[in-house]
């Protein structure tokens, strides 16, 4: 929607966002989440389910759903991010995606451990690299510890 950064107004729309605290991928969870909670209460449904395609579009999903899982039940992400290393190894600037650079995010959290957070929403990798596998192993077990059989990897 509105927080589409793909130009050079959205690059410094970013920069903007930054200088007073917010961050891209904050702003990007919290639209899907609201979404989400909006569809949920018109359905009167107990979670919605998300299929996200692109980089961004993925990591947007897997955060709101880290961040809310309650809202969701299933998410399918192709195209996703292996690990937010991947910024640092392609040497991406901020200025190539400005939505990733959220201050101490890496630090804390990669994908493998949004996912777990996100559990029991059944989030699916779709196409998934190698990279994705050797990343993601045994995360089924996880989700076997809350009783949900489930292999996000397919």
């Amino acid at each position: 929607g509105e927080l589409r950064l793909s130009n050079q107004n959205g690059f410094k729309y970013a920069m903007l966002l930054s200088t007073v605290g917010d961050r891209p991928l904050g702003l990007l969870a919290s639209q899907l989440s609201a979404v989400a909670r909006w569809a949920n209460s018109a359905e009167h449904a107990e979670g919605v389910d998300v299929l996200a395609v692109g980089r961004m579009s993925a990591l947007t999903a897997l955060v709101s759903a880290a961040l809310n899982p309650e809202l969701f039940d299933d998410l399918e992400l192709y195209e996703s991010f292996s690990s937010l290393r991947e910024v640092i190894e392609r040497n991406l600037s901020f200025q190539d995606l400005p939505e990733v650079f959220c201050f101490g995010l890496l630090e804390t959290f990669d994908v493998r451990q949004l996912t777990a957070l996100s559990a029991p929403v059944r989030i699916a990798f779709r196409d998934p690299t190698d990279r994705i596998r050797s990343e993601l192993v045994g995360l089924q077990d996880w989700y076997a510890l809350l009783d949900v059989d489930f292999n996000p990897l397919p």
